[in-house]
């Protein structure tokens, strides 16, 4: 697995445990959540926060990364 990968997997593990942390469970796959709707509207707040993070470097509060 390459360095890139590895600090990918690591985030979403991070982000699992945090979960687990709160929730007090791993994810319940058979709660009847719809998680394709759920991943919708998630998608949607994460287009919301990088429009927003853009406007700020735009507007200079934030200066701009190199990519």
């Amino acid at each position: 697995m390459s360095s890139i990968n590895k600090e990918v997997a690591t985030l979403i593990q991070e982000r699992l445990d945090k979960g687990a942390e709160k929730y007090g469970r791993d994810i319940p796959i058979n709660d009847n959540r719809d998680f394709l709707q759920e991943s919708i509207e998630e998608a949607l707040d994460n287009a919301i926060y990088l429009a927003c993070y853009l406007i700020q470097i735009k507007k200079g509060f934030i200066p701009k990364k190199k990519v």
